[in-house]
């Protein structure tokens, strides 16, 4: 009876687009890896960034998907539809192929058991 105050809680789940309500990160765009005892995990939804190497190779400099901060499900808002796609495109490019792309699959299906 008195559970719609907590339905976005309960939509959070590894993988779901959030924006931070409050906090120093406030207004920022995150995806959440993992979810434990009311702490969600996420990284900051921005692409990898790429440079070319003293070889000529193009390696990642830093992926932000490694440096995961907590945050308390109280202060996400999941973004559906529209709003989650503009983040989450420009994403699917930057990680098509990459290492990362494998271990964020992977940390997905190990969290999902």
């Amino acid at each position: 009876m008195f559970f719609f105050f907590f339905q976005d809680e309960l939509s959070i789940k590894p993988g779901s687009v959030c924006e931070v309500k409050i906090g120093l990160k406030q207004g920022n765009k995150v995806i959440v890896s993992q979810v434990r005892d009311g702490t969600a995990w996420a990284h900051d939804a921005v692409p990898a960034r790429r440079r070319v190497n003293r070889s000529g190779r193009n390696v990642i400099e830093f992926d932000p998907a490694c440096a995961m901060s907590p945050y308390n499900v109280r202060d996400l808002r999941t973004l559906e539809g529209m709003e989650r796609e503009a983040v989450v495109a420009p994403l699917r490019s930057s990680y098509e192929g990459s290492w990362s792309e494998k271990y964020v699959k992977e940390r997905g299906s190990r969290n999902a058991e």
